[in-house]
């Protein structure tokens, strides 16, 4: 009896209110009052109830949602935008920088400031963002006789194929040819990205590979492209010399002794040599009737199909007489990037005769006599 009378005194000292009571003991959370998934407490206050609002929340019911952009309790890095949502916020970086809101880095749009932010001095795919969409290419951080700093790929050229023969609309237009050939590096896959006419500089790296032997030289002009110097058909000269171009082909390298016009659309008379990029040589003292050439989107005399590399004629004086060689060729063995099932997959073409005769010989099995991996009663041969 004391302990009930004295439970019953404190009990009246300390309630400035009365309880709301609810019949036969029943629970004022039996209805729960408390909104977005709130725990809801019997008892605490004078409603009978208390509500444990979860993160986001707030009020005697938990029905007003906190405002974390406002008060400032976010994570939300510096290059991003807070935005509110019902119980929580999110976090979206602003325009030209990418990340999870939380850390948001700006994006690039050449190699070159992948180099100069030293995110990478290694050669590898990188992901550029030019007119607002994300595009892969290989960023090469170093190439010989170009120098370091970042060099974004533009185009691949087979001097053994016509797609980008001087008269190609491929030089005049803004239209990409095979992107994934700008995924791998120096091989055989052509390729013209939509960096062509989007990327601004102020050197530009030329290189031709023959025989498994890549030779660069590097030509200083500064553009907003390189569609801007060669779409409009207008010749803008260079100054590097025929021996540096030359150098590109190595020691079968040969080019008549006069004209020399180099640069940016290069062009003798319409059935004589021309160069988008390049030099023309001649064995009379002008330009009209040259007949050899050493560039890169190519035609004309001596030999219209070489449409990168070097062409000249025994006939009319070239300094290393007669050369027809057709850089980047695809009759040479070697890493292929193949598009098979819409996907790039990176595999070793055979273009020489090694007992089947030639023609290009695409990879399917490798079988090892010693193992087991493709047993004739394995599924792998019926998949």
């Amino acid at each position: 009896v004391f302990i009930q009378k004295v439970i019953f005194i404190i009990s009246t000292a300390a309630c400035s209110k009365p309880f709301t009571l609810f019949p036969s003991g029943q629970s004022a959370c039996v209805n729960n009052p408390c909104k977005n998934n709130a725990t809801c407490q019997s008892g605490f206050t004078d409603k009978g109830y208390h509500c444990l609002c979860t993160a986001g929340f707030k009020s005697l019911t938990c029905d007003e949602d906190i405002d974390e952009c406002t008060i400032g309790n976010h994570d939300c890095g510096t290059n991003a935008v807070c935005n509110n949502t019902k119980g929580s916020y999110n976090c979206t970086c602003i325009t030209d920088y990418l990340g999870d809101g939380k850390k948001c880095i700006r994006k690039v749009s050449t190699c070159k400031e992948v180099y100069d932010r030293n995110t990478s001095t290694v050669d590898k795919l990188v992901t550029l963002h030019i007119d607002s969409k994300p595009i892969s290419v290989f960023c090469h951080m170093k190439i010989d006789g170009c120098g370091n700093g970042g060099w974004t790929p533009l185009m691949k050229i087979d001097g053994d194929k016509d797609t980008f023969h001087f008269g190609s609309h491929y030089w005049t237009d803004k239209n990409e040819y095979s992107p994934f050939g700008g995924q791998t590096a120096f091989d055989r896959q052509e390729t013209k990205l939509s960096t062509y006419w989007n990327t601004p500089f102020s050197k530009i790296c030329l290189g031709m590979k023959i025989d498994q032997q890549l030779k660069f030289i590097v030509i200083k002009k500064k553009a907003d492209s390189l569609y801007s110097l060669i779409a409009d058909e207008i010749y803008r000269s260079t100054s590097l010399g025929r021996g540096k171009w030359k150098a590109l082909i190595g020691s079968k390298g040969s080019l008549q002794l006069h004209c020399n016009k180099e640069g940016f659309n290069a062009v003798s008379d319409e059935r004589h040599s021309r160069a988008r990029i390049g030099i023309l040589g001649n064995n009379e003292n002008e330009c009209n009737t040259c007949d050899s050439r050493i560039g890169f989107g190519t035609g004309g005399d001596p030999d219209n199909s070489i449409t990168c590399g070097n062409a000249a004629s025994w006939l009319y004086g070239s300094d290393n007489g007669k050369s027809d060689i057709k850089t980047m060729g695809t009759k040479e063995s070697g890493q292929i990037t193949l598009l098979l099932e819409s996907k790039p997959v990176l595999i070793f073409c055979h273009m020489e005769n090694f007992g089947c005769g030639d023609g290009g010989w695409t990879l399917i099995m490798k079988i090892n006599g010693t193992k087991v991996t493709l047993s004739h009663l394995l599924l792998l041969w019926s998949q």
